[in-house]
C-alpha cells in the first residue's frame, strides 16, 4: 500500500474564494499545454508527467530547497501550473528545473468535491520534483484521500501505465520518457499551522 503522509493543510471553504482564488486562477490552465504531436522542446524547457487519483485540481509551484530535505514556499503563490488530471494523468511543459530549486505540490482544489482548498502547513511533508532539461519527467503516481479537514498521500511508482499513456496521446514525445520519482521534503514557511484551520461555510 506505500507509507501515507498528511498534509495539513489550510483548509480554506468557498466563502473565501474570492480572497484567495481570484488572483491565482486569472491566468490558469486547466488542460495539457502540449499539442499530441509536439515535438521539440527548447534546451531550457521539460515535459512531466504526474499520476494524480481521484481527480483534484493541482497547483505546482515552484519554491528553494533548504539544506537537504527542505523546501521554501514561493512568497507569491501563483503557481506555475494549475491543472485537472485528464484520465488519471497530468501531462505539462515547464521550464527546467534551476539549481537549488525544485517544483512541488502547493494547492490541492477538491473541485468535484465542495470546493475545499488544501495547501501545506509548515512543517508538513509535501512531495517535490526536479525537470531535466529536454526530458519527459515521470514524478510518480500520488494517490490522495480525503478525510474531512485533511488530505493524507500515499506515492506510487507505475512506469509502464505512464508509458502506455505518453505513447497513446503524446506519440512523439514518448520515447524521451525518464522516471525520476518525487522527493518528499519539509515545508519551511507554509501558510497556516500544522492543525488543519476550517473556516465554515
Amino acid at each position: 500500500m506505500g507509507t501515507r503522509y498528511p498534509i495539513a493543510g489550510c483548509n480554506l471553504r468557498r466563502t473565501i474564494w474570492g480572497l484567495i482564488l481570484c488572483p491565482v486562477l486569472a491566468g490558469c490552465v486547466f488542460t495539457s499545454n502540449l499539442a499530441p504531436d509536439e515535438q521539440q522542446l527548447r534546451d531550457d524547457e521539460a515535459v512531466f508527467i504526474l499520476g494524480v487519483r481521484p481527480r483534484l485540481q493541482v497547483q505546482i509551484w515552484d519554491g528553494d530547497d533548504v539544506g537537504e530535505d527542505g523546501w521554501r514556499l514561493p512568497q507569491v503563490r501563483s503557481g506555475v501550473m494549475n491543472h485537472l488530471p485528464e484520465n488519471g494523468y497530468i501531462v505539462f511543459k515547464l521550464p527546467a528545473t534551476q539549481a537549488g530549486r525544485s517544483y512541488g505540490l502547493g494547492r490541492l482544489i477538491d473541485v468535484e468535491g465542495d470546493g475545499t482548498v488544501f495547501e501545506p502547513c509548515e512543517d508538513s511533508v509535501t512531495p517535490t520534483f526536479k525537470l531535466q532539461a529536454g526530458a519527459v519527467v515521470y514524478a510518480g503516481d500520488l494517490v490522495y484521500e480525503i478525510k474531512a479537514t485533511r488530505v493524507n498521500f500515499r506515492l506510487a511508482v507505475d512506469v509502464k501505465s505512464a508509458q502506455e499513456y505518453l505513447d497513446n496521446n503524446y506519440p512523439v514525445l514518448a520515447p524521451r520518457l525518464v522516471s525520476l520519482p518525487v522527493q518528499l521534503r519539509k515545508v519551511t514557511n507554509g501558510a497556516c499551522s500544522p492543525t488543519t484551520v476550517t473556516i465554515p461555510m
